[in-house]
């Protein structure tokens, strides 16, 4: 039966860690994915819980997505992303994921577009 408390005890321990924050800010704006959402759109359309009007941003160009207590950003557009997590150096995402941590910034479609910022807590 310790087998099954120890289950347990990690099941609460892995539903603890379900509450990643994530704000991200944008010109001014500041969106947070609320506890209850696992997922945050950004593109180019009216759609989007983040709405970046840009030629180089696709009208569903990715997305932020909470699994397992963690934050990954999910590049589904023609352009990709462009993502500078903190201190490390830039990377371009393109149809694939990538583990967010800590903050940084990211822009869409070129990477001299408007940065958004991101911190996950």
């Amino acid at each position: 039966s310790w087998k099954l408390e120890e289950a347990t005890l990690l099941f609460t321990r892995s539903g603890h860690r379900e509450e990643a924050r994530l704000s991200v800010s944008f010109q001014g704006a500041a969106v947070d994915l609320p506890a209850g959402k696992n997922r945050l759109t950004v593109g180019r359309t009216a759609g989007n819980d983040l709405v970046v009007d840009d030629g180089a941003v696709s009208r569903e160009h990715a997305e932020f997505v909470r699994r397992r207590g963690t934050i990954y950003l999910v590049d589904h557009s023609t352009n990709g992303t462009y993502v500078r997590p903190g201190p490390g150096k830039l990377r371009h995402l393109h149809r694939e994921e990538f583990l967010l941590d800590g903050s940084g910034d990211l822009s869409l479609g070129r990477p001299d577009g408007p940065p958004i910022e991101y911190k996950i807590s």
